[in-house]
């Protein structure tokens, strides 16, 4: 699916880059029911940023059911609580200051989408409908991907493409005193090829274009020009342009009953932002009902064009702006890493129920030498699930 409304906040730091979910070997280890029956899964998340920054309780649930042979019917839903505070782009006010301003947030996400997914043979039709509401963000999304089967089902071919009509609201601790919009829409070419029997490999290529406000709202820039404490709301241009690849490759191990997981994401736009992904995760099967999977992924990102943490010149003269007329303080736009490690457990209740159980560290890193380290978030990441099939 080329996009979804049913991501994380837009204006608060998580985990950055997420991996897109691969259709892989590992369900050689997982408890498997019946082709024909459907399922309902449940999940709650906890995501608490270190320093009493941002934590996020989330509670996700989604139904899956086949109706016909040729018809499933998938739906989820989401709810977000969000509160806390994130640095508002002003740097610390003193020297030597061990702190950075932030603003505080406090804030509910419900969010859901429809997804039929039709099979005519070797042709699988998946279009999808979203919807997302909070106090700060509506947003509308809809998609299509089709793919097809090659080559006695060894290969995949996926098209898709996908579209999102956004409003973001304005309201209090905001540095914007109407409503602004976003559209963006995003292509997607990928394949997947079966390279023998328990070795999977993937490629995937998204283009992704968005016009209208990108800029985030709770967030200013300091003029040194201006008195200390002035916060300016920051400037991004109304256009971006982004380009993604995605190379995944998964095995299964016979001899210890464990498959790897493995995948590099690269992305690129027109913010002259570069970065790099690679993750792994091992499945470990151990004896009839659990798996383990201890995982890691590694993020690193260069800065935006216009990233600093204090501009040269006049924010209310746009003839005396810095040379390319945006500016942005947003720690998320400066040179970064990120790490994220921890494990899952899966275990199997009885042929119909399995739960999982998963905990994970988010450390986030500066790079630039300039942006104060206490700008970035580092969060422990708790989840626990449920999965009944009917």
């Amino acid at each position: 699916m080329p996009t979804s409304t049913l991501t994380r906040r837009r204006f608060v730091s998580s985990p950055s880059a997420s991996v897109l979910a691969l259709a892989l070997a590992v369900r050689l280890l997982q408890p498997r029911a019946p082709a024909a029956e459907g399922h309902v899964d449940y999940k709650y998340e906890d995501y608490n940023e270190d320093r009493g920054r941002i934590h996020i309780i989330t509670h996700s649930y989604l139904l899956e059911l086949p109706l016909t042979s040729w018809l499933t019917l998938k739906g989820a839903g989401v709810y977000d609580g969000i509160s806390g505070a994130t640095p508002n782009g002003l740097p610390p006010q003193t020297p030597g200051d061990p702190t950075v301003p932030v603003v505080k947030i406090d804030d509910e996400r419900r969010a859901g989408y429809v997804e039929p997914t039709l099979r005519f043979g070797a042709n699988t039709f998946t279009p999808q409908l979203a919807y997302s509401i909070e106090g700060d963000y509506e947003s509308y999304g809809l998609s299509f991907t089709y793919a097809r089967e090659f080559n006695d089902k060894n290969t995949t071919l996926t098209l898709g493409v996908g579209h999102n009509s956004d409003r973001i609201i304005s309201g209090p601790g905001m540095l914007i005193f109407k409503d602004e919009s976003k559209d963006s829409t995003d292509y997607l070419v990928g394949v997947s090829q079966l390279l023998g029997p328990k070795t999977v490999f993937s490629a995937n290529l998204t283009i992704g274009y968005s016009h209208g406000f990108q800029a985030d709202p709770y967030k200013g820039a300091a003029f040194p020009a201006y008195f200390i404490g002035s916060r300016f709301p920051e400037r991004r241009p109304q256009n971006r342009f982004k380009q993604i690849a995605l190379l995944g490759l998964t095995h299964y191990l016979d001899a210890l009953d464990a498959s790897i997981e493995t995948s590099y994401r690269y992305f690129h736009d027109s913010y002259r932002i570069h970065s790099h992904t690679v993750s792994a995760t091992w499945n470990q099967k151990v004896g009839k009902r659990l798996v383990v999977s201890p995982m890691f992924r590694f993020y690193n990102q260069s800065e935006a064009s216009f990233y600093g943490v204090m501009f040269d010149g006049d924010p209310t003269d746009p003839s005396n702006l810095p040379p390319s007329r945006y500016y942005s303080a947003d720690f998320r736009l400066s040179s970064f890493n990120t790490l994220t490690y921890g494990v899952k457990l899966m275990f199997r209740v009885d042929d119909h129920i399995t739960v999982d159980l998963a905990a994970r560290r988010y450390d986030m890193n500066g790079l630039d030498g300039i942006t104060s380290p206490l700008a970035y978030a580092n969060a422990n990441i708790f989840t626990i699930g449920l999965r009944i099939w009917f």
